[in-house]
């Protein structure tokens, strides 16, 4: 199972136990969209064979960057902005 918490960290419930994963820091001009662009990004990214932890950063990212303009479609990022993001960020989890 996986729990979005805005800007607190990701909860990631598996058998092996609980993992959270902090998302990048913003500040957010309108969060409408960011959880659909955490959705279709960790879809993406788990599907192609990316690790959970990575979908999930690579997710999180997404949704971080959704946040960053004005409406679900012109804020959704592409993904060499997602990896951009990702790529600024420390991989540890907390």
């Amino acid at each position: 199972m996986i729990i979005t918490r805005g800007g607190d960290p990701t909860l990631i419930i598996t058998a092996s136990g609980i993992l959270r994963i902090a998302p990048p820091q913003v500040t957010p001009v309108d969060t409408v969209g960011a959880g659909g662009a955490f959705t279709g990004a960790f879809a993406v990214a788990y599907a192609s064979g990316m690790p959970l932890e990575e979908a999930i950063r690579f997710a999180n990212a997404a949704g971080a960057l959704a946040t960053q303009g004005r409406g679900a479609q012109t804020s959704t990022p592409g993904r060499d902005a997602i990896l951009a993001l990702v790529g600024r960020r420390s991989a540890e989890t907390v």
